[in-house]
């Protein structure tokens, strides 16, 4: 409900890591947060202009991959940010 809420907007970030991994889940694998599916969101006021949105989230061939995998990672979730001009 929140999501469809008018005062809320979606920037549905994305990630090529979020695709690239390898565990069932029913929504879209770009828009994953973390390995089991998409829970983490930043959801600006729909009055502010989205610039840009992502999920920190490198590809498998990227050298930035190591730090979202393997047990010294901070979190299971990755970063989602979103650039707004207010």
């Amino acid at each position: 409900m929140l999501l469809g809420h008018p005062r809320v907007r979606d920037p549905a970030p994305r990630s090529d890591g979020g695709a690239s991994v390898d565990r069932p889940y029913d929504g879209r694998g770009e828009l994953r947060t973390a390995p089991y599916g998409r829970i983490d969101y930043v959801l600006p006021s729909s009055n502010l202009e989205i610039l840009r949105s992502e999920v920190f989230w490198p590809g498998p061939d990227d050298p930035l991959r190591r730090l979202v995998e393997g047990e010294e990672r901070a979190s299971d979730h990755a970063l989602v940010w979103v650039d707004l001009r207010m």
